[in-house]
């Protein structure tokens, strides 16, 4: 027990409670530095981790704004998709869309990518038909149709650019049609090888200026070779016309170089309204031509003729002024005018020729000798009701011309209004009417 005691109150035992107050310090201490890092340890784990989400937010939102931005970069200041985005930017912007986890950001993100994807397809189909703003050639109706339907489709504020281009393809292309039509209208074939006999060169180079005004280089080229051959067919046609018109005029120049005319002055029974007086005045303008009874007038003449009540050879049967009766002729035979003409003119020269052929008379016209020959009325219309030696409608008129190129006869016909009473009749119808009424001429000498 002393032992014990002594060994409380020695230095070794200070020391080693000294000792174990220190481990159980230590341990105390220990502890608790445990204890306290431990919390700090949760602190800054759950500080990592919340930095770690927040860094990832950061992350995910710089996504979303980088693909929205880039989305944004699609469209111009007008918010229209611009015009010059390649496939490889589209294809990066939609890679970065796709890193959005946000679904719905996504999808919208998506779906505007899709309708500038549709917008560029719409350009992209115009700038295949419509290079450097000319239509190509082979476009057609179903083409433009499709164009159309895809544009409509479009956000409004997209569709303008596209709908002027679009409108512009239609015009090109109704001017394709146009000058398609206008250059087949001068074919009467299909294949276009046989040019319509109508065609002018007026509607030539209408139709030429329509096609020169086409932008489409393969087309005005094709319509032009079209037009080549109307051109050398117009001008083939122009030389033939010019040939034929030379031709035309130099016959006319014979023609009329031709005609043997006597300058007979002219005498109207209808204008003097003696309106039987035919033989009267053709004996006039015979008298008057050769220089007898320059200041006669027919009336005179019309008034001295011997009258017959029945006898056309002794003098003028029936009225010479009126028209009654019609059914008859009113005439004087040409005899019995000879006569007349001798005596109150003087001029002996005046002879019946009855009988003459038409080359006589010729002769007579060739000596400078108007001939009054019997025929009929109208332009030499066909004997009516045969009364004594003659057709109802008989009339007589002076012969004055003939051209033996055109086979022409030229008449002074007294029953006419006109200045010169010159009519035109042909040989063979002046031959038959002539040789009908019985060749029956009187000549003036």
């Amino acid at each position: 027990m002393k032992q014990i005691k002594d060994f409380i109150t020695s230095k070794k035992f200070i020391i080693v409670i000294v000792l174990i107050g220190l481990i159980i310090s230590g341990f105390a201490g220990s502890y608790y530095y445990m204890k306290k890092s431990e919390k700090e340890r949760q602190e800054e784990l759950f500080l990592l981790e919340q930095k770690k989400l927040e860094d990832e937010r950061l992350i995910k939102e710089n996504i979303i704004n980088n693909a929205q931005k880039n989305v944004a970069n699609l469209y111009d200041e007008a918010d229209i998709p611009k015009n010059d985005i390649s496939d490889e930017e589209i294809n990066q912007v939609i890679i970065d869309v796709n890193l959005v986890e946000d679904e719905e950001i996504k999808s919208t993100l998506l779906k505007q990518i899709n309708e500038v994807n549709e917008y560029r397809s719409v350009l992209k189909n115009i700038d295949s038909l419509f290079i450097d703003n000319v239509l190509i050639s082979t476009t057609n109706d179903n083409d433009i149709k499709m164009l159309q339907d895809s544009i409509d489709k479009l956000q409004d504020k997209w569709k303008n650019d596209c709908n002027e281009k679009l409108n512009n393809m239609r015009k090109q292309r109704s001017n394709i049609l146009d000058a398609d039509k206008k250059v087949k209208a001068l074919f009467s074939d299909s294949k276009l090888t046989i040019v319509k006999t109508n065609v002018t060169r007026n509607k030539y180079n209408s139709v030429k200026n329509v096609v020169n005004k086409l932008p489409q280089k393969d087309l005005k080229k094709k319509y032009n070779e079209d037009l080549d051959k109307v051109l050398k067919e117009i001008e083939e046609r122009e030389e033939k016309a010019r040939k034929e018109a030379e031709e035309k005029a130099r016959k006319e120049a014979e023609i009329k170089a031709s005609w043997v005319k006597l300058d007979v002055p002219y005498i109207s029974q209808n204008k003097n309204q003696i309106y039987n007086g035919c033989e009267a005045a053709s004996l006039l303008m015979g008298l008057q031509y050769k220089g007898y009874l320059k200041d006669a007038s027919l009336k005179y003449i019309a008034d001295e003729m011997p009258k017959s009540e029945d006898d056309p050879h002794i003098g003028f049967v029936r009225d010479i002024y009126g028209f009654e009766p019609r059914d008859v002729p009113h005439w004087i035979a040409p005899d019995a005018l000879a006569k007349f003409g001798r005596s109150i003119s003087g001029n002996n020269k005046i002879k019946d020729i009855t009988g003459t052929n038409v080359e006589g008379l010729k002769k007579e016209i060739d000596k400078g000798n108007p001939v009054i020959i019997y025929a009929t009325g109208g332009n030499f219309d066909d004997p009516i009701n045969w009364v004594e030696e003659v057709p109802k409608n008989v009339h007589v008129m002076l012969l004055v011309g003939y051209n033996p190129k055109s086979n022409q006869m030229l008449i002074n016909d007294p029953w006419t209004k006109t200045s010169t009473g010159q009519v035109y009749i042909s040989l063979d119808r002046f031959t038959t009417i002539y040789n009908e009424i019985g060749k029956k001429a009187v000549v003036v000498g």
